[in-house]
């Protein structure tokens, strides 16, 4: 699934909540439990990595993280990925929302939360 298709879900359903998360130290705020996140208007910037989409009308909750084209997840601290989350490939993002298991979005926000490439790991395995 694209960012597109994410955007026309959200067009669906106007009362749609989104929570966007980055990583530590690029964050807007931080949420209760001490996750670093954007604010909502920044959901399709290149510092968002993961989002929360909460559908009010059907009470649904639907986790997006951002991929490659191979599936793998995007490493913000990766040795070559600095300024390359919003990187084009012939006018398409090489990087992508795509949806992804509640137990995998738990562990890419540790991840981002806590920079341990640990969390990162367990998050691949799950996706």
């Amino acid at each position: 699934m694209t960012i597109s298709t994410t955007n026309e879900n959200l067009e669906e359903d106007n009362e749609a909540v989104v929570k966007v998360y980055t990583i530590t130290s690029e964050e807007d705020f931080v949420d209760e439990e001490g996750f670093p996140c954007l604010d909502s208007e920044k959901k399709d910037s290149s510092e968002a990595f993961a989002k929360e989409v909460l559908f009010s009308t059907s009470g649904n909750v639907k986790y997006y993280l951002k991929r490659g084209k191979h599936g793998k997840l995007f490493n913000p601290m990766g040795l070559y990925s600095e300024g390359m989350s919003g990187r084009a490939r012939n006018g398409i993002p090489v990087w992508n929302f795509k949806p992804a298991s509640k137990e995998a979005f738990k562990y890419y926000i540790n991840f981002l939360k806590t920079k341990n490439e640990y969390w990162l790991s367990h998050a691949e395995r799950e996706v």
